[in-house]
């Protein structure tokens, strides 16, 4: 199963630079180990406050390890494998 996810811009330099290799998340999609993501990043707001949407930057994994241990009810964390940068 592929899941498109949107990613603040510093969290999503931290994956881009592998220092973040893993993500919590709402498990609304039923994650699985194997499933592959394409995470792009969005920037919520600018320096004036207004939407300012996707930035176009993109990198796809797989989600290696999953896990509910310590969450939330309904919350996850997955590692990142196989991380591959799109634009």
């Amino acid at each position: 199963m592929q899941h498109e996810l949107k990613c603040d811009p510093i969290p999503y330099q931290l994956v881009l630079n592998k220092e973040k290799t893993f993500e919590i998340r709402f498990n609304d999609r039923m994650y699985q180990k194997g499933d592959e993501v394409i995470m792009r990043e969005y920037d919520r707001t600018s320096k004036f406050g207004m939407d300012t949407g996707y930035t176009g930057r993109e990198v796809k994994f797989k989600i290696g390890f999953v896990t509910t241990f310590a969450q939330d009810k309904d919350w996850c964390v997955f590692s990142i494998v196989n991380l591959e940068v799109l634009k």
